[in-house]
């Protein structure tokens, strides 16, 4: 069996990638409330970067399989740092949103990690590689409240600034270090105005039925999880009077989980289920954590919540690493910036979804409506994981 190529820079973007998620969660409602904001702008400023992350995803991924992946990881870490710097700054909420937009504008640092592997692996080897990388954003989601419950003690906006050193230490790393992994012979040519167009390249992929459903299910899972991290502080701290402190450890622990998940169960499920039954059976573990947090939204019980932590923490990896894989691996060699930043640009989607979504239900319904709306589109992911298996 060949060996998983790994380069330490990629691992350490992939810890980059959920660190500066994971840091502003358990703070995002203090900072916003510092500026007169409630749980609508918490949700609006989620859904600025998200939705700028759908608009440039395509094109960083477009521009990476024509320029290569290492001009566009600089240029992704160079605005992640400078985004941070800037929201750390703050001042006012519109700062706040334009340090965010910025970091969403520019952050294909995922997407171009998941190419990165996919030029450098086969792909018996791929969705393990895949793995390894997602257990790296998984300690950044432990990292992340950890260092956002301690140093949010000093200042709130403390954590932004180490973001932002953290991000430029990587873009020092990957200048000198970072290797080109998709040779000029494997480039695609140069892209024209009209591919830069995200909903050009989206259309494309789900022209193909088996990513169409595939697709359709890594939205909805997506959807689900970031529902639960966007709304999930505000409904703690709103309802049950819960500070940064005691939310923080929710989110570590999610990320411990996610570790385990990652880096133990699905290397070892994945040679015995294969990609297809893990993705079923993660979205239905993901649905019933998503249940439990209706749950907490009524009774304000930390078990339950802590329980709908743990199983979102085992579900949601196998779903999203499984239909990663499969996406991966039903597309050309040539394409796989391209198909991963579609992946990324999804999950964007998801992300302008979830939390506006949420939090429409959550301040016109009743706190507890966002959740089980979402336990009905899980029921949705489950069947078009079957129904790709049919295309």
């Amino acid at each position: 069996m060949q060996k998983t190529t790994l380069h330490p820079f990629i691992l350490y973007t992939g810890f980059l990638a959920f660190l500066g998620f994971s840091v502003l969660h358990p703070i995002i409602p203090t900072l916003v409330q510092l500026y007169g904001g409630k749980a609508w702008e918490v949700g609006l400023l989620y859904a600025t970067y998200s939705l700028a992350q759908f608009l440039t995803l395509p094109v960083i991924g477009c521009l990476s399989d024509a320029y290569g992946r290492r001009l566009m990881m600089l240029v992704s870490l160079l605005g992640a740092s400078l985004g941070y710097f800037i929201f750390g700054i703050g001042g006012a909420l519109a700062v706040l949103f334009a340090g965010w937009l910025i970091v969403g504008l520019t952050d294909g640092t995922a997407s171009i990690a998941f190419a990165a592997i996919a030029d450098t692996n086969t792909q018996q080897q791929r969705t393990l590689a895949f793995s390894w990388l997602s257990a790296m954003m998984a300690i950044g989601s432990i990292a992340g409240p950890i260092l956002s419950g301690i140093m949010s003690r000093i200042d709130p906006t403390l954590p932004l600034y180490v973001l932002a050193i953290a991000f430029f230490v990587g873009l020092v790393w990957g200048y000198f270090a970072m290797p080109e992994t998709l040779p000029p012979a494997q480039r695609s040519p140069k892209p024209s105005f009209t591919q830069l167009n995200p909903f050009t390249q989206l259309r494309g992929c789900l022209e193909l039925a088996h990513l169409r459903w595939l697709m359709l299910s890594f939205l909805i899972v997506n959807v689900t999880t970031f529902t639960l991290s966007s709304n999930l502080p505000a409904l703690a701290s709103e309802q049950f009077n819960w500070s940064a402190s005691q939310i923080a450890p929710l989110f570590a622990l999610y990320g411990v989980i996610c570790v385990v998940d990652q880096v133990i169960i699905i290397p070892w499920l994945l040679p015995r289920w294969g990609e297809l039954r893990m993705a079923f059976v993660g979205t239905l573990i993901t649905g019933l954590a998503l249940a439990l947090s209706g749950v907490f939204a009524i009774t304000g019980s930390m078990m339950v919540v802590s329980t709908a932590i743990v199983l979102v923490g085992i579900g949601q990896p196998l779903a999203e690493t499984s239909l990663v894989g499969l996406m991966s691996n039903s597309v050309s060699e040539k394409i796989q910036g391209r198909i991963n930043s579609n992946i990324q640009t999804v999950q964007a989607l998801a992300r302008v979804i979830a939390p506006l979504l949420a939090g429409w239900l959550y301040k016109n319904i009743n706190p507890s409506a966002p959740y089980w709306f979402i336990v009905a589109q899980i029921v949705l992911a489950a069947i078009a994981v079957k129904l790709s298996v049919r295309q």
